[in-house]
């Protein structure tokens, strides 16, 4: 991407990803953040929300401008694991609301400091915790490092899931994702009681038609439950054969992304050329299963849907029907995460190069590595006019991820 290859703004981005002034940019970032959602008497950019998935809980937890932090409880043993804890406050508040989960690990997608400032007061607060990051990257304060494809094992026990870290540059050299793949979906709670609670609060906006890889996770929001209202219909391959889910749907994985893949979209990169980032994108593409839920680090999908439909691939009827579903998340303050894998390959277009390559004339003949630096343009020339027409509402790409 041109503004990244500036001198200029790599001596600017140097400065902020391996010193002090980076924590201070970031610092001030949480304070407008806070100033802003204060002033529409708001928390945050969206909604605190849950999934419960067999023995392992899923809290989604917002802070700064459009960043999500995530922990991660096995209720067998009441271990909690952290991923991208850019800010400790909200995370330290959910441990005190939940004084029985004990954090024991915080994983670290990436050194930027929206992903790892909070290590230090949770450290502090918690000295036995382990903090994992790539060797390459070395984010605030890590302790561990691990292997490629390498399954993390904890000093505390954390049973009910296995995770496993892999290494995959591209946003920097050493950016990091984590699969979490729950053991068992037999729940340890009561899970009639959970039905109930869920339809007691609200009209059960979960419906039939909902998108089906939503059907093994017991989803509740604090307040009501999360409306995923989504016609199946839409979500038929390119092919028009139908998306059915996996026979092993109850195994999903959880993908932690950070900022190497968002909802519909990519982070920039920094560090790697547009070739590192292409075998990346291929990369999960052929590992991960499509039913694979994507969590990145961002509230970014709006902008991201947005862009695809203007700029890239505009007659797309799974990426249409996504816009609608989004604007009524987003209308509801309500995340959008998560989202399979599944619909990220029928919408995502830089996890589609080989498509656009054979069936869109801009991109004919053209290698994946020549298609994402195109894309990654676009994105960052939208992006950027998006930001100079003060579009805060669809929380637009900022331009450290």
């Amino acid at each position: 991407m041109e503004v990244v290859k500036t001198g200029l703004f790599r001596a600017a981005y140097f400065m902020y990803a391996n010193t002090s002034v980076g924590y201070y940019y970031h610092s001030h970032n949480l304070a407008t953040a806070e100033k802003k959602f204060k002033s529409i008497e708001k928390k945050a950019h969206s909604k605190e929300i849950s999934f419960t998935y067999g023995n392992v809980q899923l809290h989604v937890i917002p802070f700064c401008l459009d960043n999500y932090a995530y922990i991660i409880v096995d209720l067998l043993c009441n271990s909690a694991l952290i991923v991208d804890p850019g800010d400790a406050t909200p995370v330290l508040e959910f441990f005190e609301r939940n004084s029985n989960f004990q954090p024991i690990a915080i994983l670290c997608t990436h050194k930027h400091w929206d992903h790892c400032a909070g290590n230090g007061e949770l450290l502090e607060r918690y000295p036995e915790i382990e903090i994992f990051a790539s060797e390459d990257d070395g984010a605030y304060l890590s302790n561990r490092t691990f292997r490629d494809t390498e399954e993390l094992h904890f000093h505390q026990p954390f049973t009910s899931a296995k995770v496993v870290a892999y290494e995959m540059p591209g946003h920097t050299v050493g950016h990091a994702l984590y699969c979490l793949t729950p053991l068992s979906t037999h729940s340890s709670g009561d899970e009639n009681a959970i039905k109930g609670n869920m339809e007691s609060e609200t009209e059960l906006s979960i419906q039939r038609g909902l998108n089906d890889s939503f059907s093994n996770l017991q989803v509740y929001q604090y307040e009501k439950v999360i409306p995923r209202i989504i016609c199946e219909e839409a979500f038929k391959a390119n092919d028009g054969t139908s998306s059915e889910l996996r026979k092993d749907s109850k195994y999903q994985s959880l993908l932690f992304t950070g900022d190497c893949v968002f909802l519909n979209g990519i982070g920039n990169m920094f560090e790697c050329p547009s070739v590192v980032m292409a075998a990346t994108l291929q990369r999960i593409v052929d590992i991960f299963p499509e039913n694979t839920l994507v969590l990145p680090g961002h509230e970014y999908t709006h902008t991201m849907v947005r862009f695809t439909l203007q700029e890239v691939d505009p007659e797309n009827p799974v990426l249409k029907q996504r816009l609608d579903t989004i604007l009524r998340q987003r209308a509801d303050n309500l995340p959008t995460v998560p989202a399979e894998l599944r619909i990220e390959k029928q919408c995502n277009p830089f996890l589609r190069t080989s498509y656009l390559s054979t069936h869109h004339k801009a991109y004919l003949q053209k290698s994946s590595s020549d298609i994402v630096e195109i894309l990654a343009e676009k994105k960052a020339k939208f992006t950027k006019e998006l930001n100079a027409k003060g579009s805060s509402k669809s929380n637009s790409a900022n331009s450290i991820s």
